[in-house]
């Protein structure tokens, strides 16, 4: 039996309200899924930009690409760039294209952001974001959106984000506006976690967890779970040679099954 069945009453659902909410899941690159897609709070180092706030203050410019098997369909791939820049010592600016796709109908999320450090506590950041929907029998639809994003770090060591999507949506259709709270806590050289809330318009609120464990210099571990349902995951970032490290990520779905990830990210530490 063709797997891409299970999809099909989601997207008789979706494609009708055509100012609407896109079937798929999106899916995060392999570092974030491997943590659960607790990423609001953590530093670009860790999982590229999911915080425009976490631009301010870049350390070094940063390419990350990235691919996914969503539930071990062939027909079914993901694919996703970011490229990160400092603009000063105390903003950034970030560029993301994200595409998922099966035959006949496919999705992509074009994100510009900007995000300045405030102090040595605070950074603020906005996103524009373009969505797009296209299916084959019911045409295409584009959307334009915008995001708000702030960090605070009151200690070293721990980082509090928040993002929200579509702050003024437009009333008279369905949007996906959503928001993000969450934590990071580096416990030591070796051990981090990442933990947070996420809640749409549409959809209940999820809580999502996830830890880092340093086991070696130039290698991690990273473990992962979020609820509704409930998904594990884990995965592996290894340093292949200075400035260019390779993530491996696998997410398990009760019902889907499993969606491995492969990710690839150079990065160049800004001079001194």
């Amino acid at each position: 039996m063709n797997r891409n069945l299970i999809f099909l009453p989601f997207l008789a659902l979706a494609l009708p309200s055509a100012s609407a909410q896109a079937f798929m899941r999106p899916i995060e690159n392999a570092a974030q899924m491997a943590l659960g897609g607790a990423a609001v709070a953590l530093p670009t180092s860790i999982g590229g930009l999911s915080n425009p706030a976490q631009l301010g203050g870049l350390n070094g410019r940063q390419l990350l690409a990235w691919s996914a098997l969503p539930h071990g369909l062939v027909s079914v791939r993901s694919q996703g760039m970011q490229a990160l820049y400092p603009l000063t010592t105390l903003t950034g600016l970030g560029l993301g294209l994200v595409h998922t796709g099966m035959e006949g109908y496919s999705e992509q999320r074009f994100q510009a952001s900007y995000g300045r450090k405030l102090s040595e506590q605070w950074a603020v950041g906005g996103s524009f974001l373009v969505p797009r929907v296209a299916a084959q029998a019911d045409g295409s639809l584009t959307r334009f959106r915008v995001g708000l994003g702030i960090l605070l770090q009151p200690i070293p060591g721990l980082r509090f984000g928040a993002v929200l999507e579509d702050p003024f949506p437009p009333k008279d259709i369905l949007t996906l506006q959503s928001m993000r709270l969450g934590a990071h806590w580096v416990l030591s050289n070796l051990l981090e976690w990442t933990l947070e809330v996420s809640k749409s318009l549409r959809t209940p609120a999820q809580t999502r967890f996830g830890l880092v464990y340093q086991a070696h210099p130039k290698w991690a571990f990273r473990l992962g779970a979020r609820n509704q349902p409930l998904r594990l995951a884990f995965g592996l970032g290894l340093e292949l040679f200075k400035g260019l490290r390779c993530d491996f990520a696998s997410e398990w779905h009760p019902v889907l099954g499993w969606t491995p990830a492969l990710m690839l990210v150079w990065s160049r530490p800004s001079s001194s």
